[in-house]
Order: structure tokens, then sequence, then C-alpha cells
């Protein structure tokens, strides 16, 4: 029997000094300098073929393997 409850493993993070202004280029630099590389990265925030263009960038330049394009 189901509870509704489920057990989350998430971390919230603060991030001050970052304007939401940004181009592809300061994009990749913010998410490359991030002390430990993220197991997922979800851009939820844009257009749709930038967002996708991202995705491609982060999987390509900086190898990370999850990264999905929110709706």
């Amino acid at each position: 029997m189901a509870t509704g409850i489920n057990d989350l493993k998430a971390q919230v993070h603060t991030v001050s000094g970052f304007s939401a202004l940004v181009d592809q280029e300061d994009l990749l630099a913010f998410v490359a300098g991030i002390e430990s590389k993220p197991g997922e990265v979800r851009l939820v925030h844009g257009d749709a073929s930038a967002k996708r263009a991202l995705q491609q960038e982060l999987m390509s330049q900086l190898a990370l393997e999850r990264v999905l394009v929110v709706k």
C-alpha cells in the first residue's frame, strides 16, 4: 500500500551574483566551473531550439551524459 511519501535525494544550492541574462558561452563556463561534475543538468527556461543547442554543447564540450530539455 502506497503512503504517498517518497525519499528524495536532492541538494539545494544558492547561486549568487549570476544574471539570467547570459549567453551560451557564459552558461557553459558556469557549468564547467562547478567543482564536482553534475550528474544531471535540466534546461527549463528559454526557447526550445536554444535549449537543444545548449544541451548539445554541454554534452560535447563538457562530456555531461544527462542534460535534459524540459518543455
